[in-house]
Parts: structure tokens; C-alpha cells; sequence
């Protein structure tokens, strides 16, 4: 009875959550490059090692800097929440 209880509960939270999400538009992914940060403490851009996009990648993460190596992003048109 348990199982047939939890399963009509997730049931209607599914539902509910797709009334809710149909009036949602969702923008188009844009690409966000390390290397376009704002860079401090140490953090820089390098290219020495194959695999990357865009120009190059962040390094300078390394216990000489650590606690002040940052990379800080500006993004504009985005709300609140976890991004992926």
C-alpha cells in the first residue's frame, strides 16, 4: 500500500510540476569561456596543454596561490539558481 501511495504522490507531483513548467520558456545555452573572467590572485590564462575552447584555459590554481586565485564571471540575463 505504501509503494502504491508513493507512487500516486510522485504521480500528481509530476503533473503539477509540468502545469507549472509549460509556461516556461527556456532560453538558448550560451557557452561561458574561463579565459573571459575576471582574473585575480594568480589566476591566468595559459594554453600549454591540447583540449581546450576558446583561447586557452585558467590556470595558476597552485598551493603558491592558493586562497587568492580567482576566476569571477559577469553573466546578464540569467536568474538565481544552479547552473550547470
Amino acid at each position: 500500500m505504501l509503494k502504491r501511495s508513493f507512487t500516486a504522490a510522485l504521480a500528481a507531483l509530476i503533473a503539477a510540476a509540468g502545469v507549472v513548467a509549460s509556461g516556461v520558456v527556456a532560453a538558448a545555452a550560451t557557452a561561458q569561456e574561463a579565459e573571459s573572467a575576471q582574473l585575480a590572485g594568480g589566476a591566468v590564462v595559459e594554453s600549454e596543454h591540447p583540449g581546450y575552447t576558446g583561447s586557452g584555459y585558467v590556470g595558476g590554481f597552485v598551493d603558491a596561490n592558493r586562497g587568492n586565485a580567482a576566476a569571477t564571471f559577469t553573466l546578464t540575463g540569467v536568474t538565481a539558481g544552479t547552473t550547470t
